[in-house]
């Protein structure tokens, strides 16, 4: 790890978003197994308090970069095209990137993606579509798996979409649309059974090959999305997605959920 040596102390007042960005360099300097410096090493190195460096890795091991072994160190977890993606998506989460700003951003390309899902989508997509709302009816009652069917509905739209780039850019966007789903699920007014009507909606414009509909349904339901989460986080929205993230990170951590869902296999 010599790379360590070309890390510089920070002085800037924003330390978590920069602790983050050095960590970062460290493990594109790095290979999978590749051990990391300890936290008081990295505290000395960078001039910063330990508690600092404990939250940035953190949230690295919630978006599955880092893997932490207590008593044995922080290791690089992978390096391969997922854990790219998500290298990706923490820079997005390093611009000062706000929740208003993902709201927007996912307005415009998954209302695209619904679209192109109704011109494209082919039988495996159908069938996948269908399975994952069988599903989310059927474990409604089930807060968490619910939320895991809710992020694969969207995943999966993506690859109905059948566009490579629109389907890159969701998911390097993934672990914030599963902050942003587990964040709205936990408001008290939340009906899952109105997310699900909202899906099937758009999945049945979509199998009609309704473009239009499918765009107008998205956006639709996107809105109701939007709303569903600023009652959680705030009318004004201006909080921070490393806020955001940081903030789900240690909850995942408190009540051990930091999990990866295997329903119905890995998105595609």
């Amino acid at each position: 790890m010599e790379d360590i040596m070309r890390i510089e102390r920070i002085e800037k007042q924003d330390l978590y978003e920069e602790v983050l960005g050095s960590i970062m360099g460290l493990i594109s300097a790095s290979e999978h197994g590749d051990r990391l410096p300890s936290e008081r090493e990295l505290s000395e190195r960078l001039g910063v308090s330990r508690s600092t460096i404990r939250e940035a890795i953190r949230s690295l091991e919630f978006m599955g970069v880092l893997k932490v072994k207590h008593g044995g160190g922080v290791f690089v977890d992978s390096l391969g095209d997922s854990s790219f993606v998500r290298m990706l998506e923490m820079g997005i989460l390093l611009q000062d990137s706000t929740v208003a700003e993902l709201v927007e951003t996912r307005l415009v390309i998954e209302v695209k993606v619904a679209g192109l899902a109704a011109m494209r989508y082919n039988q495996q997509n159908k069938a996948r579509l269908l399975t994952i709302m069988s599903e989310m009816e059927r474990l409604q009652e089930d807060n968490i798996k619910a939320q895991d069917l809710d992020l694969l509905f969207h995943m999966e739209l993506a690859n109905a979409s059948h566009n490579t780039v629109m389907n890159y850019i969701l998911k390097t966007l993934r672990t914030l649309l599963k902050v942003w789903i587990e964040k709205a699920f936990s408001h008290d007014e939340l009906r899952i059974s109105e997310i699900i009507l909202e899906h099937n909606a758009i999945i049945e414009s979509i199998f009609a090959r309704d473009s239009s509909k499918a765009r107008v349904l998205m956006e639709r339901h996107l809105e109701s999305a939007s709303e569903r989460l600023l009652k959680v986080v705030g009318k004004d929205s201006v909080l921070k997605l490393t806020q955001l993230t940081m903030e789900q990170s240690t909850s995942s951590k408190q009540d051990g959920s930091k999990k990866e869902s295997t329903l119905l296999g890995r998105s595609r």
